[in-house]
């Protein structure tokens, strides 16, 4: 770790602490994406059967 610090120019205290807010942003906005895919996923794929079995019933009733 040592060439990367002196890479980026910063002391070995303040490194750890830039890597941590990045790995909260990250965490952050993985579980947002899951929070916001799983629902809309959901919402998806129940309109989807919905029309489905709207078309299947015009078509076959």
């Amino acid at each position: 770790m040592d060439w990367f610090t002196s890479i980026v120019g910063l002391k070995d205290k303040s490194l750890p602490k830039i890597l941590n807010i990045f790995g909260i942003i990250i965490s952050v906005t993985v579980t947002s994406l899951i929070g916001a895919v799983i629902p809309a996923f959901i919402v998806a794929s129940y309109i989807f059967g919905v029309t489905a079995l709207v078309i299947y019933r015009d078509f076959y009733a």
